[in-house]
This record gives structure tokens, C-alpha cells and sequence, in this order.
């Protein structure tokens, strides 16, 4: 039963996300909330493990999160993100715009990764 509402739980998330274009934070959240209740939980221990496994997560990761929010607002008002990218367009050229546009992305983010 479990690996049943698993995997209906995750085919949801996909196509709400994907599909519906459903905000992430949503369908995880009714994706929780439903698992919660085909497993067999009451409400209350349903919010109280979402609580416990959202505050998991963010305290493993909350500081990498805000710092590497807070270098990449840095990195966009010094404008570096903008130089990057152009500078990386005028040597890959303007007919492989996405390729330069996606190694700029992959360059820009090795700071904000690694620094956080």
C-alpha cells in the first residue's frame, strides 16, 4: 500500500508541476497532506510531521540558501552576471545563444555554490 500511494504521490507532484504548472511549494504540500492521509495519519500528526520535516530540511540548508541568495543578489547589482554573460556570448557567438547563455548560468553559479 505504501509503495502505491508513493508512487502515486510522486506521478502527482510531475504532472502538477510539469503539466498544471502548479508552484512546487504547492503540489509538495498537498502531496504531503495526501500521502498523510492514505497512510493512515490523523491531522494532527500530519501537520506536526510536515512541521518536523520542513524544519529538518531548512535547518540543514537554510544558511546555504541565504547565502547563496544573498551572493547572487550581490552579483546581479554589481552587474558581473551581465559582463559574464556577454562576454561568454561574443566568444561562443549569437547562433549558439543558448549554449553561451546556459555555460554563463553553470559559471555563475560555482561561486554562489561554493561559497555558501
Amino acid at each position: 500500500m505504501e509503495i502505491l500511494v508513493l508512487g502515486v504521490v510522486i506521478l502527482f507532484i510531475i504532472v502538477a508541476t510539469v503539466k498544471f504548472k502548479m508552484h512546487p511549494v504547492f503540489s509538495l504540500t498537498i502531496a504531503a497532506l495526501v500521502s498523510g492521509f492514505f497512510l493512515g495519519l490523523g491531522p494532527q500528526e500530519i501537520m506536526s510531521t510536515i512541521g518536523e520535516g520542513f524544519g529538518k530540511t531548512l535547518s540543514g540548508i537554510g544558511l546555504v540558501i541565504a547565502f547563496g541568495t544573498v551572493i547572487g543578489i550581490y552579483l546581479e547589482k554589481t552587474g558581473s552576471t551581465q559582463v559574464l554573460a556577454n562576454s561568454i556570448l561574443k566568444i561562443i557567438g549569437l547562433k549558439r545563444s543558448p549554449l553561451a547563455i546556459n555555460l554563463a548560468g553553470y559559471v555563475i553559479s560555482i561561486p554562489v555554490f561554493c561559497f555558501s
